[in-house]
């Protein structure tokens, strides 16, 4: 019952962007793909797989490194194979930068941010046509480098770089046409072996993040 109140109240949503599109007795979950769907028919790979390109904003959750810093904005670029099963598996690219202050620091200073990051995410996959909408959960593990620059002295409690490792997990949504999807997700990152700060201060965060995509 509360499955078929949500498709309907997505389908009412959904109702402006083309005919037939807002019927919610049509849409189906679909927890294992078949080519004899629509939905798959536009598709070379048998369990869906897409590259996302996004961005959103970021920030720290430890109330030390907020004190220091200003909302980052966030980059991503992400290869997801599985987009049309319920279990897919995740491979990205994540940067970010961020306005920083501490006394002692270059005002000029930049906060910036890369890493890597691997995840599984857990699909639930609602079909109709050429639609796909689909809620999904992760969970993952990852590596970050965070490093100051346009900073030409440094006498504050801020090392210079700090490599740290990454939990990633979350949740979020997806709308996929043919070939092409939307993405949007909250993301948060636990940290460990954080050494960013003297004296300690996590960099445990949040992100935020929107992102097209293209799948095949």
């Amino acid at each position: 019952m509360k499955i078929r109140i949500i498709l309907t109240l997505v389908a009412g949503l959904l109702a402006g962007l083309g005919p037939g599109v807002a019927s919610a007795e049509d849409w189906r979950i679909k927890l294992f793909p078949d080519e004899t769907d629509k939905s798959m028919q536009n598709l070379m790979t048998p369990v869906g797989a897409a590259i996302q390109i996004g961005g959103g904003v970021s920030d720290f959750t430890n109330d030390r490194m907020r004190d220091r810093t200003e909302p980052a904005g966030s980059w991503q670029v992400r290869a997801v194979i599985g987009t049309r099963s319920v279990i897919a598996g995740e491979l990205a690219y994540v940067g970010t930068a961020q306005d920083i202050t501490a006394l002692g620091l270059d005002r000029d200073t930049t906060l910036v941010r890369n890493g890597l990051e691997a995840a599984v995410r857990f699909n639930l996959p609602i079909v109709r046509d050429e639609w796909t909408l689909e809620p999904f959960a992760f969970v993952g593990i990852g590596w970050a480098r965070y490093d100051l620059i346009n900073d030409d002295f440094n006498t504050s409690d801020v090392r210079e770089n700090d490599d740290v490792g990454v939990v990633p997990l979350g949740g979020g949504f997806s709308v996929s046409y043919q070939n092409f999807m939307v993405d949007t997700r909250l993301t948060y990152r636990p940290t460990f072996d954080e050494d960013l700060l003297r004296g300690g201060g996590g960099s445990d965060n949040w992100a935020v993040t929107g992102a097209l995509g293209y799948q095949f």
